[in-house]
């Protein structure tokens, strides 16, 4: 990751130096995507995988990533894992996804809302549907028992 970081221009030499950096690289937001798409291949099974997958999700939580259909897609396949990702992931994930999705992605989170798949962030994306001020906004958050 370092030689990526280095050829964007980004000083950070870790992804946890980035997410801990109080500054925000667009040049970043391709990179955490590509990443979290080959994560598997690229971190072997003996490192913690799992704080991998958290701090590229959580680098994605920018206004830089914002409206990024690569960041979203890999964002919402983040619910498909299996095995099902741990709390700390989806709760990175549901606070990115409030700030990556813009309305294209109504339908998405819309059905991520309805399904019975809980995680900690859920809250997040029902006051991102409240946005937009459409019946099936109100109906999701009256449903869901969130009211954002």
């Amino acid at each position: 990751m370092k030689a990526e970081l280095d050829t964007a221009g980004i000083p950070e030499d870790t992804v946890w130096e980035l997410m801990n950096s109080r500054y925000d690289y667009p040049q970043a937001v391709p990179i955490m995507v590509d990443w979290l798409q080959h994560l598997d291949e690229r971190v072997p099974p003996n490192e913690d995988r799992r704080a991998w997958r958290v701090a590229l999700i959580r680098n994605l939580i920018t206004k830089n990533a914002k409206g990024n259909r690569a960041a979203a897609d890999i964002l919402f396949h983040q619910f498909d894992i299996d095995p099902p990702l741990c709390n700390e992931e989806l709760e990175a994930t549901g606070f990115a996804l409030a700030q990556v999705c813009d309305r294209s992605d109504f339908p998405r989170v819309a059905a991520l809302i309805r399904s019975e798949r809980d995680f900690p962030t859920k809250s997040q994306l029902v006051r991102w549907l409240g946005q937009f001020k459409t019946e099936e906004a109100k109906q999701l958050a009256g449903v869901s028992g969130l009211r954002g």
